[in-house]
């Protein structure tokens, strides 16, 4: 902290100095400038350096509703999920991301903890949707793919259904 004064204030919108700020200390502080909130660079930084309450105060709710930008946090801290724009909380890809990923036992817990009720059945309602789409997923490659490769001979132009239903089984896995 007592070092943040010795450093020129127009340095702090410079990305190499903000990235070995927050490798050295982990915390954003009030030297970074406001305009610092839309750039979609700093916002991964934080997201991957510091701490969830700093990447609500580092991006702008903008930034926050971009699904692109998001995913990209959510890659390097699963913790940003919840911070995402409510609509982007139901978007499959983005859950996917966010529960598929190192942390999703500390992620669940602070979702369970918070005892939030809109989260809750905004989850459940999410994984609803994503064991649809496997299902679906899974409905395709056993009945159309499986299916259709048993039937193929080995005159199909289609290589992949010469394989038999169980290559095309795993080529789905």
């Amino acid at each position: 902290e007592e070092y943040v004064d010795q450093v020129a204030q127009d340095l702090w919108t410079n990305l190499d100095v903000a990235k070995a700020w927050f490798e050295v200390d982990g915390s954003l502080h009030d030297k970074f400038p406001a305009s610092m909130k839309n750039n979609k660079r700093f916002g991964l930084l934080v997201a991957e350096y510091c701490d969830v309450e700093d990447f609500v105060r580092a991006t702008s709710p903008s930034l926050r509703r971009n699904i692109k930008f998001m995913l990209q946090a959510v890659e390097m801290n699963c913790m940003t999920f919840l911070q995402a724009a409510p609509t982007l909380r139901e978007n499959f890809a983005l859950a996917v991301k966010a529960f598929g990923g190192p942390n999703t036992y500390d992620l669940l817990e602070v979702m369970l903890e918070g005892g939030d009720r809109d989260d809750l059945i905004l989850l459940r309602k999410t994984f609803r949707k994503a064991k649809h789409r496997v299902k679906a997923h899974d409905e395709f490659v056993k009945g159309l793919l499986c299916g259709m490769s048993d039937l193929a001979g080995p005159d199909c132009t289609l290589k992949i259904l010469q394989q038999g239903s169980e290559t095309s089984w795993a080529y789905k896995k």
